[in-house]
């Protein structure tokens, strides 16, 4: 029986708040739900996600803001 797969990714936000935002959480769904473990490091005031190992531990980010 072949190993399961693992997937580590960095992500900037993990809501639906903005594009990159969408597009990782839209990911993340697709991973777990096709059975890969992911594993993710993301901003301080990450919400929990389901089925994921989150490790809240990167500065936290606002893409919104002006610059």
């Amino acid at each position: 029986m072949p190993a399961a797969l693992k997937v580590g990714l960095i992500a900037a936000d993990l809501t639906h708040q903005h594009g990159w935002a969408h597009y990782s959480v839209s990911m993340l769904e697709a991973l777990r739900d096709a059975g890969v473990k992911v594993t993710v490091v993301a901003p301080r005031n990450s919400p929990p996600f389901e089925g994921v190992d989150v490790h809240p531990i990167l500065p936290t980010l606002n893409p919104l803001a002006p610059a």
